[in-house]
């Protein structure tokens, strides 16, 4: 859920930890009758709440539009993997230790992604466990997927919605939680434009 969260819908490592079991939800009073699912980006309700993580800017807090399945997923993962039969927890954060009933410490994050990383290594020694490979990747993280989403985005809205590189931007910044003076969605474009002038050639 964690690689689905930061590869589908861009969250930040911090943000990640801070989600909590209320956090995505269905809109049951839409105009057209159709039920949408929302993930609800945001710090925690309970300020005793010992979670690490952050939210990187005000404009960081902000509502997603989730699809079906992975609003059904986060529902079967509470339901059935956050605690053993036997636990009881009084936390509301999402993601907990397998230790103890407790907020999942970010280093343990990193230690998920290293395993990852070793893995896509033993599993692609050709490209992406090659050094001499263009496609070679030292090291995933969660941030690693975030960049992904963020360059599928624009490749999703420019190609297929036919929006201008600019209103892309403007929806990238909205939906990744970047504020109005990063220049991180003017880096994406750039690197869009880029790939686009490289397909040409």
């Amino acid at each position: 859920m964690i690689c689905i969260l930061a590869l589908d819908y861009g969250l930040r490592r911090g943000e990640l930890n801070l989600l909590e079991t209320d956090s995505f939800k269905p809109s049951l009073h839409n105009l057209d009758g159709v039920t949408s699912y929302y993930l609800v980006v945001t710090n925690c309700d309970d300020e005793e709440e010992k979670a690490e993580g952050s939210m990187k800017t005000e404009t960081s807090h902000r509502t997603l539009k989730i699809t079906k399945l992975h609003y059904d997923y986060l529902c079967a993962y509470v339901k059935n993997f956050r605690l053993e039969p036997e636990q009881a927890c009084d936390s509301s954060i999402l993601f907990l230790s397998t230790q103890s009933p407790k907020p999942l410490a970010l280093r343990t994050i990193n230690k998920i992604f290293e395993v990852i990383t070793r893995a896509l290594h033993q599993h692609f020694p050709d490209d992406i466990g090659n050094p001499e490979s263009m496609e070679y990747l030292s090291s995933c993280h969660p941030h690693t997927l975030r960049h992904t989403w963020a360059v599928s985005q624009l490749y999703h809205m420019v190609d297929e919605e036919k929006k201008s590189i600019t209103d892309a931007k403007d929806l990238l910044r909205s939906n990744g939680g970047w504020s109005i003076k990063s220049e991180m969605p003017d880096h994406y474009g750039r690197r869009f434009l880029a790939d686009k002038a490289n397909a040409a050639n």
